[in-house]
C-alpha cells in the first residue's frame, strides 16, 4: 500500500500547514540557540560557583555550540533513515535532559556531558530536522521559509534579559529547569505538525512508488555508507573553508565572554543582558540584508563575507573602549550587523564554491571543519584573559584574527575560476533541495 493511502490526504505545499511547520521549526531552534547565544550570562556564574577559570568555563558553552554544526552530517542521516519527526522528538528530549541534569549537577565536569554533549547533540537534531522538513513543505516560498527558520538564533538572543531576570529571581539551576519544560511544548508542536504527508511533486503511482522503495532498501542494505569523494576540493572551496574556519575562531567570542567582561568593568548584569536584544534584532536584519545583496548579479558571496568579517572584527577590537551603556549598545548594533551577515554568507560561500553535484557534501564538510574553530576559539580567548588577567588583549587578538581571515579571499584574484551565474546558482539550489526532499523519508 502506498504512503498516500496509508496516511490519507497529502498536505499541500505553501499552505497554512506549511507555515505551522515553519513556526514549529523556528520555535524549537529559538529555544535551543537562545541557550548558546546567551551563554555569556552563565559563564561568570560558573566561574564563581565552581571556582573555575574563564577558559574552563568557556569550554562548556563552546562545545555545546560547536556540536550543532559538528554533528550535522550524522543528524542528516538520522533524518533520512528515521524521519524528521522522530529525530526532532529525540532532539527535544536530549535538550531537556541535558538542562535538567545540569541543574542538579554539583560537579563542574559533569556539565561537559549534560550541557555540552546532551544539549549540543539535541540542538543539532532539532536544527537539521527543521531545516530539511521546511524544504519539503515549501516550493514558491521556500527561500522565505528557510530564512524565517534561520532567524531562530536572532529571536533566541532577544531572550537574554528574560533569562537574566529569571537567574536573579530563582537562580540559574531553576532557570534551566524552567527552560527544559519549554521543550515539552516543542515536542507537542512537533507531534502535531511534523508529518511526511506532503505533496511535493515527487509522488508516483503506487506500483512505481513501491518499486522505488524496494530499490532504495536494497541499495541501503548493500551499501550503508556513501562513497567518499574529494574532487570538490577545488581552489575556491579551499579558500572558503580556510576563511570561514579562521574567522570562526574569533567571531563568536562575545557570545561567550561579553557579560563576564562587562561585569568586570562595572556594568550591571541586567543591563549587560539587554545587549543581547540589540545583537539579536540587528543580526536579524543583517541576515536579510546579506541575503538580498547576494541575490544581485555581480555581487559575490565572498565579498559579503569579507565585509561582514571586517565589521565583526573591528567591533570586537573596539569592545575594550566603551565604558558606559551607550557605548556597549553601539558595539552590540555593529557586532549584530556583522554577525548576521556572516552567518548568511557562510552558507552561500560554501555552496557557491563547488560544482552542483558536490554542494551537499561540501556544505556538510565546511560546517564540520569550521565547527572545530567554534569549539576552541572561546576557550583560547579565555586562556589569554586568564593569563593576562584582562580581556583587552584577548579581544584584540580575536578581532585581529577575524579581520586577517577576511583578507584571505583576495587570493581568488590570483586564481582563475569560472563562477556560476546567479540564475545557475538558484537553479542548482532548487535541484539540490528537490533531491534532498525525495531522499528524506519521514
Amino acid at each position: 500500500m502506498s504512503k498516500c493511502k496509508r496516511h490519507g490526504r497529502l498536505q499541500q505545499q505553501d499552505s497554512l500547514r506549511s507555515w505551522l511547520v515553519c513556526c514549529t521549526a523556528t520555535i524549537s531552534d529559538s529555544v535551543h540557540l537562545s541557550l548558546s547565544h546567551c551563554f555569556a550570562l552563565i559563564l561568570p556564574i560558573l566561574v564563581e560557583e565552581f571556582n573555575e577559570t574563564r577558559e574552563n568555563a568557556a569550554w562548556i558553552g563552546s562545545i555545546a555550540y560547536s556540536m550543532t554544526f559538528l554533528l550535522s552530517p550524522l543528524c542528516t542521516l538520522c533524518c533520512k533513515y528515521f524521519g524528521c519527526r522522530k529525530t526532532a522528538v529525540v532532539g527535544n528530549l536530549s535538550c531537556a535532559a541535558g538542562l535538567v541534569i545540569s541543574s542538579f549537577s554539583t560537579s563542574f565536569h559533569l556539565l561537559y556531558f549534560s550541557y555540552s554533549i546532551l544539549l549540543g547533540a539535541g540542538g543539532s537534531l532539532l536544527h537539521i530536522s527543521g531545516i530539511l522538513l521546511v524544504q519539503r513543505y515549501f516550493n514558491k516560498k521556500r527561500s522565505l521559509a528557510t530564512g524565517v527558520v534561520s532567524t531562530g538564533s536572532s529571536f533566541g538572543a532577544v531572550l537574554g534579559p528574560l533569562y537574566q531576570l529569571l537567574i536573579q529571581r530563582v537562580g540559574w539551576k531553576n532557570t534551566y529547569r524552567m527552560i527544559a519544560s519549554c521543550f515539552s511544548v516543542s515536542i507537542l508542536l512537533v507531534l502535531l505538525f511534523y508529518s511526511g504527508d506532503v505533496d511535493d511533486g515527487s509522488k508516483e503511482s503506487d506500483e512505481e512508488s513501491n518499486k522505488e522503495s524496494e530499490d532504495k532498501r536494497e541499495r541501503k542494505t548493500k551499501n550503508c555508507w556513501p562513497n567518499i569523494n574529494f574532487s570538490y576540493w577545488n581552489s575556491a572551496f579551499i579558500i572558503a573553508v580556510v576563511t570561514i574556519t579562521i574567522q570562526s575562531l574569533g567571531i563568536y567570542i562575545p557570545l561567550i565572554h561579553l557579560v563576564k567582561y562587562t561585569n568586570e568593568i562595572g556594568l550591571p548584569p541586567q543591563k549587560a543582558s539587554m545587549l543581547f536584544i540589540y545583537i539579536g534584532v540587528v543580526s536579524f536584519f543583517g541576515k536579510i540584508i546579506a541575503g538580498r545583496l547576494c541575490d544581485y548579479p555581480g555581487i559575490s558571496s565572498f565579498w559579503v563575507n569579507q565585509i561582514a568579517g571586517v565589521i565583526s572584527g573591528l567591533s570586537i577590537i573596539f569592545l575594550q573602549f566603551p565604558s558606559d551603556e551607550r557605548g556597549f549598545i553601539a558595539f552590540a548594533c555593529c557586532y549584530g550587523l556583522g554577525l548576521g551577515s556572516f552567518i548568511t554568507s557562510l552558507y552561500l560561500v560554501f555552496l557557491n564554491s563547488v560544482r552542483p553535484m558536490d554542494r551537499p557534501i561540501a556544505l556538510a564538510t565546511g560546517e564540520v571543519i569550521s565547527s572545530l574553530s567554534v569549539l576552541v576559539g572561546p576557550p583560547f580567548i579565555g586562556f589569554i584573559a586568564d593569563k593576562l588577567d584582562s580581556y583587552i588583549m584577548a579581544f584584540a587578538v580575536a578581532g585581529g584574527i577575524v579581520i586577517a581571515a577576511s583578507l584571505i579571499p583576495f587570493l581568488r584574484i590570483c586564481i582563475k575560476s569560472d563562477p556560476l551565474s546567479q540564475d545557475q546558482i538558484h537553479q542548482v539550489l532548487l535541484e539540490e533541495v528537490i533531491l534532498i526532499e525525495r531522499e528524506t523519508v519521514l
